[in-house]
């Protein structure tokens, strides 16, 4: 399966990736599928930036995109990259809404979806993918994606990617702590779980668990079932920063207490069977108060 290794530590922020993104495609030029981001890390006089490509889609080894799709417009094909077919799309967004990263870019005018279809066409005909081709440093890597795992892995980088939202084939590593630039990377609310990979394979199963009643869930239940994630997860500092948040909504402390209760009290087999569980137990306690 092909993967792209983004090694952090070599990249310049240069942007020749994204020019030879926009070159290769022919999106709306209203539509930018990655852009080179660049963070400072250290206190002066000690500072240094930290560059990486971000809002490019991570190619999900098993992509909420293509199950959200009610037209079939969205693909993944063997071989690893997700692709649209444009002509299928109609712009119903419910892609974007899936998305952990919320990448795909909806454009008003042509009503379409885009995003990063790793230079699909270009391999089928041998070529590397235009950013991977274009960048000076060799830090988009182009290749197998187990063996662009095993090569980090041997370099003892900081991983981003393997485990996260099932494994991904865009990969992230660096030598320092990803946690630098994640923040950039996924969404906020997987920022605390940034270190600890079964964290997050437990936290976007949940996601993945009430994905497709989000659309009718209160911002109180969301807000429970994201503590009851971090709990499933083990993530003991999130639960604590969530609660916080819980507070300052408003969110009674007995309806955290029981809804930590309910974690525990279902954990066991799967963090996604046990957080199905936990959903449903608190929807229908939901219920029963608001009667």
């Amino acid at each position: 399966m092909y993967g792209i290794l983004v090694n952090v530590d070599e990249c310049i922020g240069c942007h020749a990736c994204t020019v030879a993104c926009n070159n290769s495609h022919e999106f709306p030029k209203e539509i930018l599928v990655q852009h080179v981001v660049s963070v400072e890390d250290g206190e002066f006089p000690s500072v240094k930036g930290i560059q990486a490509p971000i809002e490019r889609c991570m190619h999900c080894l098993d992509p909420e995109c293509v199950k959200a799709c009610p037209f079939d417009a969205i693909t993944k094909s063997e071989d690893g990259p997700v692709i649209i077919d444009h002509e299928k799309c109609t712009g119903c967004r419910l892609c974007v809404k899936a998305c952990p990263w919320n990448i795909p870019k909806f454009n008003l005018e042509t009503k379409k979806v885009y995003k990063c279809d790793f230079c699909y066409s270009r391999l089928k005909n041998d070529l590397l993918p235009a950013c991977s081709e274009a960048c000076p440093t060799e830090a988009l890597k182009f290749g197998d994606r187990e063996e662009l795992l095993k090569e980090a892995k041997a370099e003892k980088k900081y991983i981003y990617g393997e485990v996260e939202a099932g494994g991904t084939s865009l990969i992230y590593a660096s030598n320092e702590p990803l946690t630098k630039i994640l923040p950039t990377l996924i969404p906020k609310e997987l920022e605390l779980l940034a270190i600890n990979p079964e964290a997050q394979r437990a936290f976007t199963d949940f996601r993945s668990a009430v994905l497709k009643g989000e659309k009718i869930l209160s911002p109180k239940i969301k807000r429970l079932l994201t503590i009851v994630a971090y709990a499933v997860a083990g993530c003991e500092e999130c639960v604590e920063e969530c609660t916080k948040e819980a507070f300052s909504e408003g969110i009674k402390k007995n309806e955290i207490l029981d809804a930590l209760t309910i974690a525990y009290l279902v954990k066991g087999g799967s963090a996604i069977n046990t957080c199905r569980k936990a959903f449903k137990v608190i929807q229908e306690k939901t219920r029963r108060n608001q009667k």
